[in-house]
């Protein structure tokens, strides 16, 4: 179902206008049914192109999946049309023989997602797949599935990433690693694509103030080296204060200010700034290449033109993404999201395309949100609107890269199945 967006009018060279498919229990054409607390929509990953058709496959993660217990978990890998609906679909769980790992109770399969490109050599994009609440070594440890993918989107075979597999170092109870992942591409110049991986629950310093891993794989998905990004570690400084979740979204964006190296996006919905409790900060972290902080920035309440409009409890940084380069200027603008911003409703959710000036501040921005005008759909409250958002690969033909927002508490067909939203550029 296709909705139009009116022009939003905003700083500088935004704003831009768009059209919205929407994919849920009731739209889109997925045919694998969702039920009650899927929470689908809660991450989303662009894979490349598995089916060798010229469009790049989708993966939607869907936490809540009871499929062989409480809140194992499961993703949909999405063969998309070009108009966004489904052709085909596969769905990957401990119930479904399309997953070769084992699951436990609480895991949370699908809560992180990332593309990976081709890990071990075969030819076939392959996947991430973080699971925070596994309890290898601990109770919610948390570990990373690396998902060897076949054509069909199925999980021919798993390397495991955890303080019991893989060689990871460094975690502790409840730290959560895995509760976000990002795919950087190579870091290390061995040809092997790397991972990044967030533990936003690490107490190192203090009380949940969060972590990020920069992990240096080898072909069967060990590791071969580690970097830790933490309060006074690998060169952040911060500051970070207790309860700020560090590490809770990751992005690579790549050069998003034009100084030559790429820049690490790290959400911190948590944060406090200017005595707003979980308003939510994104850090824009310049990486050195050995994975150091050489530079660090902050886009939060105090950020002119952004913080205007967070308010408390909005969690903005749940959601951090490249956007592409919207404006022309050779640099990426920043999709940031915040799924409990109230717009005109409780919880209904909004995100922010950024533009970033070359000193770092913000030079233009435009919100989607359910305010008149800003999306071009009604949102429900308690919808959370930028539970997850990713840049998709130009699905329709037109030259223009496509925008996915994910609303993991959608109730389409009953209470929080969830859903997503592709949003596709128009003139």
């Amino acid at each position: 179902m296709l909705f139009p967006l009116p022009l939003v009018l905003a700083a500088a060279q935004l704003p831009l206008s768009f059209e919205a498919h929407k994919v849920s229990a009731r739209f889109g054409g997925l045919t694998a049914p969702l039920r009650n607390g899927d929470q689908f929509g809660r991450a989303l990953a662009p894979l490349g192109d598995l089916d060798l058709d010229g469009r790049s496959e989708l993966a939607v993660g869907a936490h809540g999946d009871d499929d062989g217990g409480s809140e194992r978990g499961a993703f949909h890998v999405l063969f998309l049309q070009a108009d966004g609906t489904l052709r085909a679909s596969t769905k990957a769980s401990a119930l479904s023989a399309a997953f070769a790992g084992r699951l436990d109770a609480g895991d949370q399969l699908g809560r992180a997602l990332a593309g990976l490109g081709d890990l071990d050599g075969d030819g076939i994009p392959d996947l991430a797949a973080g699971v925070g609440k596994d309890d290898d070594g601990g109770p919610e440890r948390g570990a990373v599935w690396l998902c060897f993918l076949a054509r069909d989107g199925s999980v021919r075979a798993t390397a495991k990433l955890s303080s019991t597999s893989g060689g990871l170092l460094g975690l502790a109870h409840r730290d959560e690693f895995g509760r976000a992942v990002c795919a950087p591409g190579d870091l290390d110049g061995d040809g092997i694509p790397d991972l990044i991986a967030g533990a936003p629950y690490d107490d190192g310093g203090g009380t949940n103030k969060g972590a990020v891993h920069l992990l240096f794989l080898q072909r069967d998905g060990s590791l071969k080296a580690q970097v830790e990004l933490s309060q006074g570690r690998g060169g952040f400084v911060g500051p970070l204060v207790s309860g700020d979740l560090f590490g809770f979204a990751l992005a690579w964006p790549g050069d998003v200010d034009g100084d030559g190296f790429p820049e690490l996006l790290v959400g911190a919905p948590g944060d406090d700034d200017l005595g707003r409790t979980n308003v939510g900060a994104v850090w824009c972290l310049t990486l050195a290449a050995d994975g150091s902080v050489r530079a660090q920035r902050k886009l939060g309440a105090a950020t002119p033109l952004l913080g205007e409009a967070l308010r408390a409890g909005d969690q903005f940084g749940t959601g951090v993404a490249s956007a592409g380069d919207r404006d022309g200027d050779g640099r990426p603008e920043l999709f940031l999201s915040a799924p409990k911003f109230d717009g005109a409703g409780l919880d209904r959710g909004a995100a922010w395309l950024l533009t970033l000036a070359p000193l770092g501040n913000v030079s233009a921005l435009q919100r989607l949100s359910s305010f008149a005008g800003e999306f071009p759909t009604p949102l429900d409250n308690g919808d959370w609107l930028g539970s997850s958002v990713a840049l998709l690969p130009d699905l329709d033909g037109d030259g223009t890269d496509e925008l996915v927002l994910g609303a993991r508490m959608d109730d389409d067909g009953g209470k929080d199945r969830g859903a997503f939203y592709l949003l596709f550029p128009r003139p």
